[in-house]
């Protein structure tokens, strides 16, 4: 059963490689002889570093490596501490990596040297390897022939070349894998920028729309005090107009008044006149003059006009020369005049110099 497994396994471990090899070769290997066919360089042998070791190149010694995964051992004879908790200087070949004096990263299948732990490292084969040693043991007769040797040659050159291939392709594709994080790093910084100016727009849009908000609330408070100005303007151009057509009104009455004044002014002189005339013609014929026929006389008669001739007859009747203080008349003016409308006037001045004689005799 194990003669149908084995062959198609990747790997064999020690046991299952001497327990394959005895029934190949019908004869009692032991794992140590196995061992010493591999360091006679009979089969190749080999390990499975799981993690990193650190190690030094074996042409120069001096240039730091460091490798992982599947070596091939080139010293056989130090897996005898195989499995256990010691150290052992294991010379291997197999693809290493390390930075170079420019610090550029290199990868290259080589010969190198490590110290390792042995309790976790155990040796490892290939099925055809320990087929080929089979058959080595078994004589010749079952040996491949040079044809199948040079298709062997030209299938592991093949795959020598797919693997570096492969190991350009991964170095390649690693540089890509780089560029695109640098990329998408690059992305997301903008990405942010661009969110946080977009929050600084927004936050100036508001910013903007709330001064607009302002701007047209005290436009309209503007706008209602325009109106307000306007209405007051037209109020008090109508008020302006008012007191103009009230202006006009009184200079016009001012005008009929004094029209009436003067043309009452000369009615009395002529009557006057007519008077001094008449009294002239008596005096002339002899006849005496009666008292009551002197004085003032109106064609009508208003409080204030009254009032002035009360006052007259009381202080200029008989022309005294006695000369009344103007207070003394503009007192007897009001006196009179608030008997007959019961207010003072603010014209009690006027009224009083109205009625002054212009003949008076000089003191």
């Amino acid at each position: 059963m194990s003669e149908k497994i084995y062959p198609l396994l990747n790997w064999l471990d020690i046991s299952q490689a001497v327990d394959w090899l005895q029934g190949l070769t019908e004869s009692a290997v032991t794992q140590y002889d196995l061992i010493s066919l591999c360091a006679a360089k009979q089969c190749p042998v080999y390990v499975d570093l799981k993690q990193s070791v650190n190690g030094t190149d074996e042409e120069t010694w001096w240039q730091d490596v460091s490798g992982r995964g599947i070596q091939e051992v080139k010293n056989p004879l130090a897996l005898v501490d195989a499995g256990v908790l010691t150290d052992s200087r294991l010379v291997l070949l197999g693809e290493v990596t390390w930075t170079n004096d420019k610090g550029a990263f290199c990868r290259e299948k080589i010969e190198w040297a490590a110290s390792i732990v042995m309790i976790d490292v155990f040796p490892i084969f290939r099925p055809s390897d320990i087929q080929a040693l089979a058959h080595k043991m078994n004589g010749a007769t079952d040996q491949p022939t040079a044809a199948e040797i040079e298709g062997l040659r030209d299938q592991l050159k093949k795959a020598c070349e797919a693997k570096e291939n492969a190991w350009y392709l991964t170095d390649k594709y690693r540089v890509e894998l780089e560029t695109l994080r640098e990329t998408a790093e690059q992305d997301r910084s903008s990405r942010e920028a661009a969110w946080l100016r977009a929050e600084q727009a927004e936050k100036l849009a508001e910013e903007l729309a709330d001064r607009l908000d302002r701007m047209e609330a005290k436009a309209d408070h503007c706008q209602d005090a325009l109106a307000s100005s306007n209405t007051a303007v037209a109020e008090l151009k109508s008020t302006v107009e008012h007191e103009q057509m009230a202006r006009k009104y009184a200079e016009s009455l001012a005008k009929e008044l004094r029209d009436e004044l003067e043309d009452e002014y000369q009615a009395r002189m002529a009557e006057r006149t007519e008077h001094a005339k008449s009294s002239i013609c008596a005096c002339e014929q002899g006849e005496a003059v009666s008292p009551a026929s002197e004085g003032i006389t109106f064609p009508y008669a208003t409080k204030q006009l009254e009032a002035m001739r009360d006052a007259a007859l009381a202080h200029w009747a008989d022309h005294d020369r006695s000369k009344p203080a103007p207070y003394g008349i503009q007192k007897t003016v009001a006196s009179f005049l608030a008997d007959r409308t019961g207010q003072n006037s603010r014209k009690l001045a006027e009224l009083a110099v109205a009625i002054k004689p212009d003949d008076l005799p000089k003191a």
